[in-house]
């Protein structure tokens, strides 16, 4: 009589990092940002029966060093957060049916670097996800606001208070907050520089920072 332990596990993860709403794509892990795996095993004892997933043991490993502290019976997930010097990560998992391993899986991960990106704030439809604004942007009439989303940061609030958004002209013009508004003088034609800044009190880098050019309907400056 043979015996057979039939196993897989599929090893998911997510970032808890923000997106904005409906956005399809997964919310990457970024620096210094928490991420959480979670193991979902599909394992078939030898009488033929499915396993219960939480009488299973989960055996954690990051980078070939075993998660004592993490592994166990049931312990299918395993959340941390990455540290300042952020680096490519492996994280395995093993699962076990007593002492017999019948699965596991492993991911390579490298964290990504918060984008930050402006989008137009119409009155009327909110928030135009469609297109971000890139280089240069045409005023369309005499007033328009943007609102800053930082991609992928740390946070699951892009309104936490740890967040800051400076905005600033070609011409000294300096606001802070997550949206701004400008307007148009009026006559003749023109452009300005507008530079968004934004940094995070709990993560040790750089401000980031992006430009784009408004082109509008006046010679003199914002």
């Amino acid at each position: 009589t043979l015996s057979l332990l039939i196993g897989a596990v599929d090893l998911l993860w997510q970032g808890e990092t923000y997106a904005p709403p409906f956005y399809k794509g997964l919310s990457l892990w970024s620096n210094q940002s928490r991420i959480t795996f979670v193991a979902i095993p599909h394992v078939t004892k030898p009488d033929g029966s499915p396993a219960n997933p939480v009488t299973l043991t989960y055996k954690w490993s990051k980078d070939g060093e075993v998660l004592g502290e993490i592994s166990g019976t049931g312990k299918n997930s395993l959340t941390y957060f990455d540290s300042v010097l952020s680096k490519t990560q492996t994280i395995r998992v093993q699962v076990l049916l007593g002492n017999t391993v019948v699965a596991e899986s492993s991911v390579t991960l490298t964290p990504t670097n918060v984008k930050l990106l402006a989008y137009e704030n119409s009155p009327l439809y909110g928030t135009l996800f469609q297109r971000e604004v890139g280089n240069e942007f045409s005023l369309q009439s005499r007033e328009v606001s943007f609102v800053a989303i930082p991609m992928f940061a740390a946070t699951k609030n892009s309104f936490s208070s740890r967040l800051s958004y400076s905005w600033s002209t070609s011409s000294g013009d300096k606001r802070v907050g997550k949206i701004s508004t400008y307007r148009t003088p009026d006559g003749g034609r023109g452009s300005s520089k507008i530079t968004l800044s934004q940094s995070d009190s709990k993560v040790i880098i750089q401000p980031l920072s992006k430009s784009f050019v408004i082109q509008f309907s006046d010679q003199n400056q914002f």
